[in-house]
């Protein structure tokens, strides 16, 4: 449990990349959150933040956002909604 506290602290983002024909391409990103199930938690908390639609081969917010990202934004004087409510990535 305290090996997963400790990397749960030190990693904010986790790209999801898949190989493709074509090359690797990011399959989504996931933004890791503080642990709602306390110091004895076996898994990680997780918001998927993109995803890759598969019809259209591009990347789409998932219109959720990531707690603990959103205050290091704030810290950082910008709004993570903003930013998200890009047009989608490819």
């Amino acid at each position: 449990t305290a090996l997963n506290s400790l990397v749960s602290e030190a990693i904010d983002i986790v790209v999801h990349c898949v190989r493709t024909p074509d090359g690797p391409r990011v399959g989504s990103i996931i933004c890791v959150e503080d642990s709602v199930a306390g110091a004895d938690a076996t898994a990680f908390t997780a918001t998927e933040v993109f995803t890759r639609d598969a019809a259209n081969d591009r990347l789409d917010w998932t219109n959720d956002v990531p707690s603990r990202a959103t205050q290091a934004f704030a810290d950082a004087g910008l709004d993570i909604r903003s930013i998200l409510q890009t047009e989608a990535l490819s």
